[in-house]
């Protein structure tokens, strides 16, 4: 899962749907890749931050650049 089925479940206001979301990204805190990626630079604390936000009903102008997802 990620963000986007979150932005997704938002703009159809399917409610279920969104907390179903926001509880995978919040578990993302709990990924063993993710841990395992943060020796190796931020990606891991960027989509944490993002996630986190997006998880609270913010979703950042900006996710995109941030995590890649504009290349």
């Amino acid at each position: 899962m990620d963000g986007t089925w979150w932005i997704r479940a938002d703009r159809a206001d399917d409610e279920a749907a969104v907390k179903r979301a926001a509880a995978a990204l919040r578990s993302s805190h709990h990924w063993r890749v993710l841990h395992d990626m943060n020796d190796e630079g931020d990606y891991p604390k960027v989509l944490w931050a993002t996630a986190d936000k997006v998880a609270d009903g913010d979703v950042p102008d900006e996710y995109e650049a941030g995590l890649g997802c504009d290349q």
